[in-house]
């Protein structure tokens, strides 16, 4: 994370290790990116939570804003589906083809930031219960399928765009 002063140049960071990226779902969010945006969005802490600068040493009400350090090859995205014990269905739209660069501050070039859909988990049914079950990307045959308990079944690319996803399995390019 990233706290910069209100009154001056100065910053400093945090760095917390996360296997799963949590996204919450805003009301107006529409896709995974709206969610990720959200998420990375820079905020003003209240007035309650001052805190003294290293550089100028006066007392603001400074920014914070999330972002990313240094991701893995593969990426986990966990939306939360849950709020208040009720289940939030709403349809996000998600990329085949995930780009972080506008997320990630130490990409130097070396590594890609773009990221491509392999998988997701989707729960059918209610807060109280339901089902789980996966569509995953098969890279012998460069097909998807979904894996319901014994199941298997080929997915088109119409079908694979309209799951309502809690969890993204993404791997870097």
């Amino acid at each position: 994370g990233i706290t910069s002063c209100t009154d001056c140049e100065y910053y400093t960071t945090n760095h917390d290790p996360i296997q799963v990226l949590s996204l919450e779902i805003p009301n107006e969010s529409k896709s995974l990116d709206c969610c990720l945006t959200q998420y990375m969005k820079k905020y003003r802490l209240d007035s309650e939570n001052t805190w003294q600068c290293d550089s100028c040493k006066n007392h603001v009400r400074p920014f914070k804003q999330t972002r990313l350090w240094k991701t893995s090859d593969v990426m986990f995205i966990l939306v939360k589906r849950y709020n208040n014990n009720r289940k939030i269905d709403k349809y996000l739209e998600y990329p085949l083809t995930l780009d972080l660069k506008d997320y990630n501050i130490n990409y130097s070039g070396k590594k890609s930031n773009e990221y491509a859909l392999s998988g997701f988990a989707v729960h059918s049914g209610s807060l109280g219960g339901g089902h789980y079950y996966a569509v995953c990307k098969n890279y012998l045959d460069d097909k998807w399928y979904e894996y319901n308990d014994s199941h298997v079944s080929r997915v088109n690319k119409d079908k694979l765009m309209k799951y309502s996803p809690y969890l993204f399995v993404y791997r870097r390019l």
